[in-house]
């Protein structure tokens, strides 16, 4: 089997993050934030390396939301940007500030994920339930 890549705690949340951010603003509407089929294969990465699987769960979650707000084809965007036009703020001027703003704002939120929760190798349920064997020990 090849070996594979480990993402360490921070790079999890970020690709997570990223990734997530970068599907919903293509699209420009929200069609995946519960589809894990994305994350499962990073799920197992994520196990070996010991970092909680929700860290990267919940900010991809956040960053699929936070998005739309920046997408130049979302409803939300076309909205508030005719709204803006009103006040003499153009369509452009809106996703100079909208893009990379939200972006920026994903990417912090990632950093402060990284602090959630203890690491599974100092989370007591995490430990019982090994001891019990109901999780596999993969590199906790």
């Amino acid at each position: 089997m090849p070996r594979r890549n480990k993402p360490g705690a921070f790079t999890g949340t970020w690709v997570a993050s990223g990734k997530r951010q970068h599907f919903e603003f293509v699209e420009g509407r929200e069609v995946g934030t519960f589809d894990l089929a994305g994350n499962v294969s990073l799920k197992d990465e994520f196990k070996e390396k010991g970092i909680r699987l929700s860290r990267p769960l919940a900010i991809a979650t956040v960053a699929s939301q936070v998005a739309i707000t920046a997408s130049p084809i979302s409803a939300a965007v076309v909205f508030f940007s005719s709204e803006l036009e009103k006040a003499g703020v153009g369509y452009i001027q809106l996703l100079m500030i909208a893009i990379p703003s939200s972006f920026i704002a994903c990417m912090l939120v990632a950093l402060v994920t990284n602090f959630l929760g203890k690491d599974l190798k100092d989370d007591p349920v995490c430990q019982e339930r090994l001891a019990k064997g109901l999780v596999k020990e993969s590199g906790l």
